[in-house]
């Protein structure tokens, strides 16, 4: 990685090898069609997620230490007073 931002590929004056151009020009992005490339479709993956259903997971532990957690409480009785004036 270039350090100095006035050096980096994409960064130079117009007509220099290093503006947008020659970014464009770079063999990273061979086969980019820059002029349509806001009608085109993003790449599709199939690349499964390691956080996919944490959420059964995650509510599990939750209720396991939330039991644990009361295990050695006493219940405790509350009297719910109702003022109907």
């Amino acid at each position: 990685m270039c350090l100095d931002p006035k050096a980096r590929l994409g960064a130079g004056k117009l007509g220099s090898e290093r503006d947008y151009e020659g970014l464009k020009a770079h063999p990273f992005f061979e086969g980019v069609d820059f002029n349509n490339l806001h009608h085109q479709e993003p790449p599709k993956h199939d690349i499964a997620s390691p956080f996919e259903n944490l959420g059964d997971l995650d509510m599990e532990w939750q209720m396991e230490n939330k039991s644990r957690q009361y295990q050695n409480e006493e219940a405790k009785e509350q009297v719910l007073e109702i003022n109907n004036e």
